[in-house]
């Protein structure tokens, strides 16, 4: 029997970037999604953070700007529910003082003991860089891992 023995990253994806990249195609956010549809990493989640994703996309304001009806968001949803591997979300760490909501990111991350953080969040994620040997990095700074 042959095993596949190649590394593959395991992908927390922040919100925002679910939300850029569903709406608007053809940008880092939305190749990014793409990377993960395709199987090329391991996303990873917890259930706060997917309580975050489902409060966000059945956001009026959120639908409009994604476009995806209540059926399509509902389907999106459950897409990342069956495709993801999902922590128990028993992780604490210290909130973020400058977003106490950020924190259940980190807390995935370090669960699900995820190589990598993709986040647009230019103001509280981005500046850390990095969590417990965890790299925090926009969109298009992921995809050049897989454009060298």
């Amino acid at each position: 029997m042959r095993f596949d023995t190649r590394i593959v990253d395991r992908v927390v994806i922040d919100t925002n970037v679910f939300v850029s990249g569903t709406a608007i195609a053809n940008t880092p956010p939305s190749q990014v999604l793409d990377l993960w549809r395709n199987g090329l990493f391991v996303l990873v989640t917890s259930p706060q953070l997917m309580a975050e994703v489902k409060d966000v996309f059945t956001r009026p304001e959120i639908m409009a700007f994604t476009g995806l009806s209540v059926g399509e968001t509902q389907a999106f949803l459950q897409e990342i529910k069956r495709r993801s591997y999902v922590s128990k979300g028993e992780y604490h760490i210290e909130p973020l003082a400058s977003n106490p909501a950020d924190t259940v990111v980190l807390q995935a991350a370090v669960e699900g003991h995820a190589t990598h953080i993709v986040t647009g969040d230019k103001k509280h994620l981005l500046p850390l860089k990095e969590i417990q040997g965890i790299a925090i990095l926009p969109p298009q700074d992921y995809l050049s891992r897989f454009h060298k």
